[in-house]
């Protein structure tokens, strides 16, 4: 027969076990859901930084453009953008920043070339057009080729044209970086963004 004190260590160890496992299976499931727990609120971090960061930025008033470009065959194609930056002047060299999601990003590549086409004021409409319209965005529209090829739109503020020195991969967009070859400017005042919205300067 098992002594007295062996018996109570057994059955110590029998109730021991159990809730040690629970306790073990508790702490886990604890551990799990703290886990889920803080991804959501980094999750949820991030939205707010995003949201925060896009409000903040929509704060910058900027002007607009047209970006355009040819393919090979000669085909016109262009996007409304306001993410666009004299960079440097000697060599006269500007940036432009275009999201990776655009349907037309990879008609800007190395040795290509494209113009920016600064907005009137009352060309809103060229604005919507351009940023809208999933195809057929040049119909109607009068332009011209520049000297680099790229087209020119009639009646803009001013253009730059530029051959692509530079493409960087980088986040969620792909910076062009241009040698401005020619430029032209007009007369009159510019379509502004501000606050997610368009503008003008009073």
């Amino acid at each position: 027969m098992l002594s007295t004190t062996v018996s109570t260590a057994i059955s110590a160890f029998v109730f021991v076990m159990p809730v040690r496992l629970t306790t073990s299976l508790i702490m886990s499931s604890l551990i799990k859901a703290a886990s889920c727990a803080a991804n959501l609120m980094i999750g949820l971090g991030l939205l707010h930084c995003q949201a925060l960061l896009r409000r903040a930025c929509a704060l910058f008033a900027t002007g607009v453009a047209v970006l355009t470009t040819r393919a090979s065959d000669g085909t016109p194609h262009g996007l409304t953008i306001n993410s666009f930056s004299s960079l440097s002047l000697e060599p006269p060299l500007v940036i432009v920043a275009i999201d990776r999601a655009c349907s037309i990003v990879e008609m800007f590549a190395p040795g290509g070339q494209f113009a920016v086409n600064i907005l009137r004021e009352e060309q809103r409409d060229l604005s919507v057009r351009f940023s809208a319209l999933p195809e057929g965005r040049f119909s109607g529209v009068p332009w011209r080729p520049g000297i680099t090829g790229a087209p020119v739109i009639d009646g803009v503020l001013g253009t730059i044209e530029c051959r692509i020195m530079q493409v960087l991969e980088t986040g969620d967009h792909r910076l062009l970086i241009g040698e401005v070859v020619d430029a032209m400017i007009a007369e009159g005042r510019p379509l502004v963004f501000f606050a997610s919205g368009y503008t003008g300067l009073r």
